[in-house]
């Protein structure tokens, strides 16, 4: 799980340097983990990110890289842990 709570890429306070990453280097971290593994990204508008900065990262994800809803991330989980999926 990643909170991306600011997209400046600064390292001003209170954000933890993690937190405030550009969506390039943001992008370029996701596509170096390992395929299959399941990864979210929880957004916090009231820091500075903004959703035009969501379609900037989804830009540079290498095509390995699948952006999905809550609903499908949920799937995909339980598939992962060999749970049946309730219809």
């Amino acid at each position: 799980m990643l909170d991306w709570q600011n997209s400046s890429g600064g390292k001003s306070e209170p954000f933890d340097t993690w937190d405030n990453i550009t969506p390039n280097k943001l992008g370029q971290k996701i596509n170096k983990l390992s395929k299959g593994q399941l990864k979210y990204i929880y957004m916090t508008h009231d820091a500075g990110t903004r959703l035009v900065q969501y379609y900037e990262l989804a830009d540079v994800l290498d095509s390995h890289v699948r952006i999905v809803n809550h609903d499908q991330l949920v799937q995909l989980a339980l598939k992962k842990e060999g749970i049946p999926i309730q219809k």
